[in-house]
C-alpha cells in the first residue's frame, strides 16, 4: 500500500523533510505537556476499556511504546506492565518522559532516542505494542505500522491511534484558517490559534493550552485514515482485529455499555444517564438484533458508521489486534 492511498496535509510546504519538521516542532513544543497528565491518563484508560484490553492482560506483558513523547503513557503501562520499552524522536521530549518515570520510580522503563522506522530494540519481541498519535505524523503511515507490528510476538497485542479521515474534516478548515493567517513560522501559528479559537485562556491555563495548540494547529504533517483501512494493514501482516474506540461496528455499542456508561460518568452526568436508558431501551426493543441483520457488523455498517463521525466530530480513533500464530 502506498503513502498516497491515504490523505495528507502539511501546513508547509510541499516538498518538506517530515522528521526534521516533526521534531523540531516538539523540540519547541514537547508534547504532552505540562498540565495535561490527568487528562492523557484518563482518555487512555478510557480507550482501554472501550478495547477490552484488561489488567490481567497487561500484568505480566512487556510492552513497547512506539512513540511516547513525554512519557505520560508508558509510566501509566509501566505501572502494570512487566517492562516497558519506549522510544521518541525528540530529546527533549525524552527528557520530560526520563523525569516523569524518575519521579514515579519507575525501574522499568527503557529510553531510546529513535523512529518508527528503525526500532533502537531489533531484537525484541513484545506482548504489546502502542502506537498513540504517532502514524500519522510520518512520512509513511502503513511503512511505519510494518515496522511497529514486526516487533508483536504471536498472540501480542498491538494498540494504534490514528486521525480520522471524516471525523477531523472541521478541524482541518480549522487548521488550514490558521495556516492562510500565518503562513510557515510555528511560533506565528501558535499565536493565531490562541487568538483565534483561545481567546480568553486564563493565564493558569495558558502552558497548558500552548502545548495543545502547537500539536493541533501547528503540526507541519497529519496523515488521516479509515477502520477500514486500517483493517487491511492487520490482514496484510497477519494481525487479526480484535475491537475499536470508538466503534467502528453500529452492533459494537452494544456490547459495550459497562465502557461507555462508567460508574463514575452516570453520576456525575444526566447526558450518560439519558444515553445509558436509550441504549437499554433499543436493546430491549432488539434493535440491535436488527442492526445485525441488516449488515451493522459488516462493511456497509462500518462504513455509516464512520461517516457519522463527522457529524460528532469525532477526530480520532483507536483499533486493536492480535497476531495470529503460536
Amino acid at each position: 500500500m502506498k503513502s498516497d492511498e491515504y490523505r495528507t496535509e502539511g501546513l508547509m510546504s510541499e516538498a518538506i523533510n517530515v522528521p526534521q519538521e516533526v521534531k523540531g516542532l516538539y523540540t519547541r513544543y514537547p508534547f504532552p505537556g505540562p498540565g495535561l497528565e490527568t487528562e492523557v491518563v484518563e482518555n487512555f484508560r478510557r480507550a482501554l476499556a472501550f478495547l477490552r484490553v484488561s489488567p490481567d492482560e497487561l500484568r505480566n506483558a512487556s510492552a513497547l511504546d512506539a512513540g511516547c513523547g513525554t512519557g505520560i503513557v508508558a509510566a501509566y503501562l509501566a505501572s502494570r506492565c512487566k517492562d516497558v520499552k519506549a522510544l521518541d524522536l525528540t530529546s527533549a521530549s525524552l527528557e520530560m518522559a526520563k523525569e516523569r518515570a524518575e519521579r514515579g520510580g519507575f525501574l522499568n522503563i527503557e529510553f531510546r532516542l529513535g523512529s518508527v522506522f528503525d526500532l533502537p530494540f531489533p531484537e525484541q519481541k513484545f506482548d504489546l505494542v502502542l502506537s498513540r498519535g504517532v502514524l500519522h505524523h510520518t512520512e509513511d503511515a502503513y511503512r511505519g505500522f510494518c515496522r511497529i507490528a514486526s516487533a508483536l510476538r504471536p498472540g501480542g497485542r498491538i494498540i494504534v491511534s490514528l486521525y480520522h479521515r471524516y471525523g477531523r474534516l472541521r478541524h482541518r478548515l480549522r487548521r488550514a484558517r490558521v495556516a492562510r493567517i500565518a503562513g510557515e513560522d510555528i511560533e506565528r501559528r501558535v499565536e493565531t490559534a490562541e487568538r483565534l479559537y483561545f481567546l480568553g485562556t486564563p493565564d493558569s491555563e495558558k502552558e497548558r493550552i500552548r502545548s495543545l495548540i502547537s500539536d493541533q494547529y501547528a503540526h507541519p504533517h497529519e496523515t488521516y485514515h479509515t477502520g477500514g483501512q486500517v483493517m487491511r494493514w492487520f490482514r496484510e501482516n497477519g494481525i487479526e482485529y480484535a475491537s475499536s474506540y470508538y466503534p467502528i461496528h453500529p452492533t459494537e455499542y452494544f456490547q459495550l455499555e459497562e465502557a461507555l456508561f462508567p460508574e463514575e460518568a452516570l453520576q456525575r452526568s444526566g447526558k450518560h444517564r439519558a444515553a445509558r436508558a436509550v441504549l437499554r431501551g433499543m436493546k430491549a426493543a432488539r434493535i440491535d438484533k436488527a442492526m445485525a441483520l441488516l449488515g451493522g457488523g459488516g462493511a456497509l455498517g462500518r462504513t455509516m458508521m464512520e461517516l457519522s463521525w463527522f457529524f460528532f466530530n469525532i477526530q480520532y480513533f483507536y483499533m486493536t489486534g492480535i497476531k495470529k500464530g503460536d
